[in-house]
C-alpha cells in the first residue's frame, strides 16, 4: 500500500520526500527539548505538499510517539499543578476545534496555519526585543483556562499548540528540565484527548497510520539530531534557522 504522502500529482517526488523527510525530523527535534518555533516547521511544511487533514491525521501517531519517549524520558520531573491548570481549557479548545474542523475547508485550514505561524515569529521577534516582558509570574485558572482553550484550538485545527504552551511556561522560570517534562506531560494528555475526533472525522485512518510508520524512524533520527545540534549549533543561529523556514512556509500557505 503506497504511503498516502507519495500520492501528490502536483508537486515531484524528489520535493515531496524531502519535504517530508525534513518535517518528520523536525518533530523529533522538537521533542528532543529544542521547544518554541520548532514545531511549527512540520505542519507548515507538510503542507506544501499534502492536503491539511491529511497532515493532521499523518502527524497525530508521530507526535504520540514523540510523547511516550519524552515522558519516559522526564518522567515524575513535571510540573503537576500547571499541567492541572491547563485542562479545562485544554479540553474545552479541543471540543470547539473538533466541531470546527468538521466543517471548515482545506483552504481554511492553510490559512489559519499561516496565520499561527506568522503571529509566533512576531511574538518572538518583539519579546527578543523586549517589547514583550518575561516578568515571573504565577498563574491562576483564569490564567490556565485562556492559554488551554488557546492551545487545544490550535492544536486541533493545526498541530500548533507548542509556541502557545512555551509562552505561557517560560516566564514561570521552572528551570530547563521541569520546563521540558510539564511540556511532555501537557502534550501527551493533550494528544490523547485530540485522538477519538481524528478518528471520528476520518482524518486518522489504518492507512495514515500505516503510512506513520513508515516514517517513525525519521522521528527517532530527528531526536539524535536534535541533541547534537542542541550542543554544537548556537541558540541564536538555529532560532533564525527556524523563524526563516517558518515564515517562508506559512507565506507559501496563505498565497496558496
Amino acid at each position: 500500500m503506497m504511503p498516502i504522502f507519495l500520492q501528490s500529482s502536483d508537486v515531484p517526488l524528489v520535493l515531496v520526500i524531502a519535504a517530508v523527510f525534513v518535517a518528520t525530523a523536525f518533530i523529533g527535534i522538537g521533542k528532543s527539548g529544542l521547544g518554541g518555533g520548532v514545531g511549527l516547521v512540520s505542519p507548515a511544511l507538510y503542507a506544501q505538499v499534502m492536503p491539511m487533514r491529511q497532515v493532521l491525521g499523518l502527524m497525530q501517531p508521530l507526535l504520540m510517539v514523540g510523547d511516550a519517549a519524552a515522558i519516559g524520558a522526564w518522567w515524575r520531573k513535571w510540573d503537576t499543578r500547571n499541567v492541572l491548570l491547563l485542562m479545562p481549557g485544554t479540553v474545552l479548545g479541543v471540543l470547539s476545534g473538533a466541531a470546527i474542523i468538521a466543517h471548515l475547508p482545506n483552504r481554511y485550514l492553510q490559512i489559519g496555519l499561516g496565520v499561527i505561524s506568522l503571529v509566533f515569529v512576531l511574538l518572538q521577534v518583539l519579546g527578543q526585543r523586549g517589547t514583550i516582558t518575561g516578568a515571573r509570574f504565577r498563574p491562576v485558572l483564569w490564567h490556565a483556562v485562556i492559554v488551554g482553550f488557546a492551545a487545544g484550538v490550535c492544536s486541533t485545527l493545526a498541530h500548533a499548540a507548542g509556541p502557545i504552551i512555551t509562552l505561557y511556561l517560560l516566564p514561570q522560570n521552572l528551570g530547563k528540565e521541569r520546563f521540558v517534562a510539564t511540556t511532555a506531560l501537557y502534550f501527551a494528555i493533550l494528544n490523547v484527548l485530540k485522538l477519538p475526533f481524528f478518528l471520528l472525522n476520518g482524518m486518522l485512518t489504518a492507512r495514515v497510520a500505516l503510512s506513520a510508520a513508515w516514517l517513525a524512524p525519521v522521528v527517532v533520527l530527528g531526536s539524535l539530531l536534535g541533541v547534537w545540534m542542541n550542543r554544537r549549533v548556537s541558540e541564536g543561529v538555529f532560532a533564525v534557522i527556524v523563524y526563516s523556514v517558518v515564515v517562508l512556509t506559512a507565506v507559501k500557505l496563505l498565497i496558496g
